[in-house]
Protein backbone atom coordinates (compact mmCIF):
# COMPACT_ATOMS: atom_id res chain seq x y z
CA UNK A 1 0.00 0.00 0.00
CA UNK A 2 3.03 2.69 0.83
CA UNK A 3 4.41 2.17 -2.68
CA UNK A 4 1.07 2.58 -4.48
CA UNK A 5 0.43 5.61 -2.30
CA UNK A 6 4.07 6.81 -3.02
CA UNK A 7 3.23 6.64 -6.76
CA UNK A 8 -0.05 8.28 -6.51
CA UNK A 9 1.71 11.20 -4.40
CA UNK A 10 4.32 11.37 -7.33
CA UNK A 11 1.60 11.27 -10.18
CA UNK A 12 -0.09 13.87 -8.32
CA UNK A 13 3.00 16.53 -8.81
CA UNK A 14 3.65 17.68 -12.15
CA UNK A 15 7.00 19.20 -10.36
CA UNK A 16 8.13 15.57 -9.56
CA UNK A 17 7.33 14.35 -12.47
CA UNK A 18 9.26 17.23 -14.38
CA UNK A 19 12.29 16.37 -12.00
CA UNK A 20 11.91 12.55 -12.95
CA UNK A 21 11.77 13.26 -16.79
CA UNK A 22 14.46 15.70 -16.58
CA UNK A 23 16.91 14.05 -14.55
CA UNK A 24 16.34 10.75 -16.95
CA UNK A 25 17.04 13.00 -19.99
CA UNK A 26 20.60 13.94 -18.26
CA UNK A 27 21.49 10.45 -17.18
CA UNK A 28 20.71 9.47 -20.42
CA UNK A 29 22.79 11.93 -22.44
CA UNK A 30 25.94 11.54 -19.94
CA UNK A 31 25.93 7.87 -20.25
CA UNK A 32 26.49 8.34 -24.41
CA UNK A 33 28.96 10.98 -23.27
CA UNK A 34 31.21 9.16 -21.18
CA UNK A 35 32.34 6.92 -23.92
CA UNK A 36 32.98 9.44 -26.45
CA UNK A 37 36.63 10.42 -26.84
CA UNK A 38 37.37 14.34 -26.47
CA UNK A 39 40.34 14.89 -29.10
CA UNK A 40 41.60 18.29 -28.85
CA UNK A 41 40.03 18.90 -32.22
CA UNK A 42 37.04 18.04 -30.74
CA UNK A 43 36.87 20.32 -27.64
CA UNK A 44 37.91 23.19 -29.71
CA UNK A 45 35.07 22.90 -31.70
CA UNK A 46 32.74 22.31 -28.83
CA UNK A 47 34.22 25.29 -27.30
CA UNK A 48 34.11 27.88 -30.65
CA UNK A 49 30.56 26.68 -30.66
CA UNK A 50 29.43 27.24 -27.50
CA UNK A 51 31.34 31.39 -27.71
CA UNK A 52 29.81 31.96 -30.97
CA UNK A 53 26.66 30.95 -29.20
CA UNK A 54 26.80 33.04 -26.59
CA UNK A 55 28.25 36.12 -28.40
CA UNK A 56 25.53 35.48 -30.67
CA UNK A 57 22.72 36.24 -28.19
CA UNK A 58 23.99 39.27 -27.19
CA UNK A 59 22.80 40.75 -30.93
CA UNK A 60 18.89 40.54 -29.10
CA UNK A 61 15.92 41.78 -31.73
CA UNK A 62 13.41 42.15 -28.77
CA UNK A 63 13.61 40.86 -24.96
CA UNK A 64 10.66 39.62 -22.69
CA UNK A 65 10.29 40.57 -19.59
CA UNK A 66 10.50 37.47 -17.87
CA UNK A 67 13.01 35.81 -19.84
CA UNK A 68 13.08 34.49 -23.84
CA UNK A 69 14.34 36.52 -26.60
CA UNK A 70 14.69 36.72 -30.28
CA UNK A 71 18.46 36.59 -31.08
CA UNK A 72 21.04 36.74 -34.09
CA UNK A 73 20.73 32.94 -34.82
CA UNK A 74 22.38 31.88 -31.67
CA UNK A 75 21.48 28.33 -32.00
CA UNK A 76 23.13 28.29 -35.30
CA UNK A 77 26.73 26.92 -34.03
CA UNK A 78 24.97 24.63 -31.95
CA UNK A 79 23.22 23.22 -34.60
CA UNK A 80 26.30 23.34 -36.91
CA UNK A 81 28.21 21.31 -34.55
CA UNK A 82 25.72 18.91 -34.19
CA UNK A 83 25.52 18.16 -38.12
CA UNK A 84 29.11 17.43 -37.99
CA UNK A 85 29.45 15.43 -35.12
CA UNK A 86 26.20 13.85 -34.51
CA UNK A 87 23.39 14.35 -32.05
CA UNK A 88 25.13 13.17 -28.37
CA UNK A 89 27.89 15.98 -28.57
CA UNK A 90 24.69 18.53 -29.77
CA UNK A 91 23.09 17.73 -27.01
CA UNK A 92 26.45 18.23 -24.64
CA UNK A 93 27.31 21.20 -26.43
CA UNK A 94 23.82 22.61 -25.52
CA UNK A 95 24.49 21.81 -21.97
CA UNK A 96 27.32 23.54 -22.18
CA UNK A 97 25.83 26.69 -23.48
CA UNK A 98 22.85 26.57 -21.17
CA UNK A 99 25.51 26.59 -18.11
CA UNK A 100 27.04 29.65 -19.76
CA UNK A 101 24.10 31.51 -20.16
CA UNK A 102 22.59 30.76 -16.64
CA UNK A 103 25.86 31.80 -15.82
CA UNK A 104 26.26 35.10 -17.54
CA UNK A 105 22.68 35.85 -16.70
CA UNK A 106 19.88 37.66 -16.72
CA UNK A 107 18.58 34.70 -14.79
CA UNK A 108 14.77 34.40 -13.33
CA UNK A 109 14.70 31.45 -10.98
CA UNK A 110 11.69 30.28 -9.38
CA UNK A 111 11.94 26.89 -8.58
CA UNK A 112 15.45 24.68 -8.65
CA UNK A 113 13.67 22.47 -11.12
CA UNK A 114 12.57 25.36 -13.01
CA UNK A 115 16.29 26.10 -14.02
CA UNK A 116 16.89 22.38 -15.23
CA UNK A 117 13.87 23.39 -17.97
CA UNK A 118 14.74 26.76 -18.92
CA UNK A 119 18.21 26.63 -19.10
CA UNK A 120 19.52 23.50 -19.14
CA UNK A 121 17.21 20.94 -21.38
CA UNK A 122 16.07 23.47 -23.86
CA UNK A 123 19.55 23.92 -25.48
CA UNK A 124 20.56 20.59 -24.69
CA UNK A 125 17.69 19.66 -27.19
CA UNK A 126 19.24 21.72 -29.96
CA UNK A 127 21.68 18.41 -30.53
CA UNK A 128 18.78 16.79 -31.70
CA UNK A 129 19.46 18.46 -34.96
CA UNK A 130 21.96 16.17 -35.66
CA UNK A 131 19.33 13.52 -36.46
CA UNK A 132 18.74 15.38 -39.59
CA UNK A 133 21.98 16.20 -41.38
CA UNK A 134 20.20 15.36 -45.32
CA UNK A 135 18.00 18.72 -44.12
CA UNK A 136 19.32 21.68 -42.69
CA UNK A 137 15.57 23.60 -42.34
CA UNK A 138 14.07 20.31 -40.99
CA UNK A 139 17.45 20.35 -38.54
CA UNK A 140 16.24 23.64 -37.10
CA UNK A 141 12.83 23.33 -36.90
CA UNK A 142 13.22 20.00 -35.50
CA UNK A 143 15.51 21.49 -32.94
CA UNK A 144 13.79 24.97 -31.96
CA UNK A 145 10.96 22.86 -31.65
CA UNK A 146 12.34 20.46 -29.52
CA UNK A 147 13.79 23.51 -27.25
CA UNK A 148 9.83 24.95 -27.16
CA UNK A 149 8.64 21.66 -25.68
CA UNK A 150 11.02 22.07 -22.54
CA UNK A 151 9.44 25.78 -22.06
CA UNK A 152 6.22 25.38 -22.71
CA UNK A 153 6.91 22.85 -20.14
CA UNK A 154 8.44 25.15 -17.66
CA UNK A 155 5.81 28.17 -18.56
CA UNK A 156 3.08 25.94 -17.28
CA UNK A 157 4.41 24.50 -14.17
CA UNK A 158 6.39 27.06 -12.83
CA UNK A 159 4.58 29.90 -14.64
CA UNK A 160 1.37 29.60 -14.82
CA UNK A 161 0.35 31.63 -12.25
CA UNK A 162 1.23 34.71 -13.91
CA UNK A 163 -1.47 33.62 -16.73
CA UNK A 164 -4.36 34.88 -14.22
CA UNK A 165 -3.02 38.60 -15.34
CA UNK A 166 -3.96 38.09 -18.94
CA UNK A 167 -7.16 35.94 -17.92
CA UNK A 168 -5.46 32.91 -19.54
CA UNK A 169 -5.11 30.03 -18.93
CA UNK A 170 -1.08 28.64 -17.69
CA UNK A 171 -1.21 26.12 -21.20
CA UNK A 172 -2.24 29.08 -23.31
CA UNK A 173 -0.11 31.35 -21.49
CA UNK A 174 2.88 29.47 -22.07
CA UNK A 175 2.15 28.86 -25.69
CA UNK A 176 1.95 32.56 -26.74
CA UNK A 177 4.91 33.76 -24.72
CA UNK A 178 7.39 30.59 -25.51
CA UNK A 179 5.81 30.44 -28.92
CA UNK A 180 6.38 33.94 -30.10
CA UNK A 181 10.11 34.50 -29.47
CA UNK A 182 11.32 30.86 -30.12
CA UNK A 183 9.27 31.25 -33.66
CA UNK A 184 10.91 34.47 -34.42
CA UNK A 185 14.05 33.13 -32.97
CA UNK A 186 13.97 30.25 -35.37
CA UNK A 187 12.66 32.21 -38.59
CA UNK A 188 15.61 34.10 -37.85
CA UNK A 189 17.70 31.07 -38.11
CA UNK A 190 16.39 29.44 -41.05
CA UNK A 191 17.17 32.67 -42.53
CA UNK A 192 20.59 33.10 -41.84
CA UNK A 193 20.89 29.66 -42.92
CA UNK A 194 19.22 30.15 -46.35
CA UNK A 195 22.57 32.85 -47.06
CA UNK A 196 25.33 30.78 -45.48
CA UNK A 197 26.10 27.49 -47.17
CA UNK A 198 25.87 25.44 -44.51
CA UNK A 199 26.19 21.92 -46.18
CA UNK A 200 29.15 22.83 -47.89
CA UNK A 201 30.71 24.18 -44.13
CA UNK A 202 29.78 20.78 -43.01
CA UNK A 203 31.45 19.37 -45.70
CA UNK A 204 34.51 21.31 -45.51
CA UNK A 205 34.56 20.34 -41.14
CA UNK A 206 33.51 16.89 -41.44
CA UNK A 207 36.65 15.27 -43.12
CA UNK A 208 38.71 16.72 -40.33
CA UNK A 209 36.64 15.01 -37.89
CA UNK A 210 36.22 10.81 -37.27
CA UNK A 211 32.75 9.35 -37.70
CA UNK A 212 30.25 11.10 -36.49
CA UNK A 213 28.79 10.55 -32.44
CA UNK A 214 26.00 9.21 -32.02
Amino acid sequence: MNILENMKNILASWTTIATLFGVLILLCVFIKVKHIKFTSRLTTHIALAVAMSVILQFFTFFKFPLGGSATLASMLPIILISLIYGPTIGMFTGFVYGILNFVIGPTYILHPIQVLFDYTLPFMAIGLSGFFKQNKYLAIIVAFFARFIFHYIAGIIFWGSYAAKYNLTPAVYSLAYNGTYILIDCLICIAVCSVINLNSLTKRLAPYTNNSIR
